[in-house]
């Protein structure tokens, strides 16, 4: 293939020496189809001609085919093109040699449209009026538009469930306290404030949020609840018949690097703490429930544009006894806690909240079943990674 603006060797690529050839040729043909008309003589002798007798026998057979070439050439000038129409070929040699002159100038009318296009096609160049192709793009966006269009810096949980919620610890407020079994409506009481500072120091205290050691969570345990509780952070509790995991999931901190708080303020609601009578360990003992939504504007660190809402459900149950110290007062002791983020990572087990802005993803775990609306309250949800309907 030839490279861009050569020429092939012995190909015209001027239209006027194209012009010029194509005239020469249609000459040509038009003086081969050019004869003259026998006189009435000459007639009569070709017709004496066929009446005169053959050759005898051992004649020459190359002067016999030349005495036999005029008339054959003749006969080839006759016009005898094919058709339906019988009378066609009745026509005078005159109006056949016209015909054939006209298929002749359309051909010729055709070449040279043929040529004058092929030119035009081989050197086209772009016209100054089309608009360039637009230049590639040098950088991706780091989140879609779509996840902070409808957020705004100011009010970030406008437009949200959230947005008539309580900030932070006000959003928690406990139960007027009643004696349950034989527990007095003052260690009943005592007990819900216990509870309610460990849902602050879990759930709202920054320095946790960040990602840091939750000591404001574990201050509040009892002395060995505490030790055991620091020293599974990083290190997985191991049981039978459960998955490895860690005591970070207790409290709800961001996992480092993947988010930072927007705004300190924490849209709070839940249910009216319970309390009730219980056996645990061997004791009898007050449980107290309590299940809350926290809902968080956060975004990604150094990155406005990803401003989001990260929703967390936080259903916790902590036993009262007197654990440490048999005549004392009433101590907690954290039987459980059931906590819920969204939209977040599937499949993480390091204890963390992992957020999931759109350029991150959904995690290594795809989410199955119907989609569930975080802002509903629902102790007894199902376990596992689920879709939203919206944060």
């Amino acid at each position: 293939m030839a490279a861009p603006g050569d020429k092939p060797h012995d190909s015209p690529t001027d239209p006027d020496d194209i012009n010029n050839r194509l005239a020469e040729i249609a000459a040509e043909l038009a003086s081969e189809a050019r004869f003259k008309e026998p006189s009435a003589a000459e007639r009569a002798r070709m017709a004496a001609s066929h009446l005169r007798p053959g050759p005898a026998a051992g004649s020459n057979p190359v002067r016999r085919w030349r005495s036999r070439r005029p008339t054959a050439t003749r006969r080839v000038a006759q016009p005898t093109e094919p058709t339906l129409d019988r009378g066609y070929a009745t026509h005078s040699a005159r109006a056949g040699t016209a015909r054939s002159l006209m298929v002749v100038l359309v051909m010729l009318i055709v070449l040279i449209g043929v040529s004058v296009g092929l030119h035009s096609l081989l050197h086209r160049t772009t016209p100054a009026s089309s608009p360039p192709p637009p230049a590639p793009s040098t950088t991706a966006p780091t989140t879609p538009p779509a996840s902070s269009a409808t957020l705004s810096p100011g009010d970030p949980f406008a437009g949200s469930q959230a947005a008539g919620w309580a900030n932070g610890a006000a959003g928690i407020d406990l139960p007027a306290a009643q004696a349950v079994g034989p527990f007095t409506a003052v260690q009943v009481g005592s007990a819900y404030k216990t509870v309610k500072q460990l849902l602050v120091a879990g759930n709202l205290n920054v320095p946790t949020l960040e990602g840091h050691a939750p000591t404001a969570f574990a201050d509040l345990l009892t002395k060995s609840q505490r030790s055991w509780f620091l020293s599974h952070l990083t290190k997985p509790v191991t049981g039978k018949g459960q998955k490895p995991w860690r005591t970070r999931l207790w409290v709800t901190s961001f996992a480092p690097g993947s988010a930072v708080l927007a705004d300190e303020a924490v849209r709070v609601h839940g249910g009216p703490m319970t309390a009730s009578v219980a056996s645990y360990e061997g004791r009898t003992a007050l449980k107290i429930v309590a299940d809350y939504i926290y809902v968080y504007a956060i975004e990604r660190p150094g990155l406005t544009s990803t401003l989001m809402r990260e929703v967390v459900q936080g259903v916790e149950t902590i036993m009262f006894a007197t654990w440490d110290d048999p005549g004392g007062q009433l101590e907690p002791n954290v039987a459980s806690v059931q906590l819920s983020q969204a939209p977040a990572q599937c499949g993480s087990n390091d204890g963390f909240v992992h957020p999931a802005f759109p350029a991150t993803g959904p995690g290594t775990v795809s989410p199955s079943g119907a989609p569930r609306n975080p802002y509903q309250l629902d102790p007894n949800a199902p376990k596992g990674c689920f879709s939203v309907t919206g944060a």
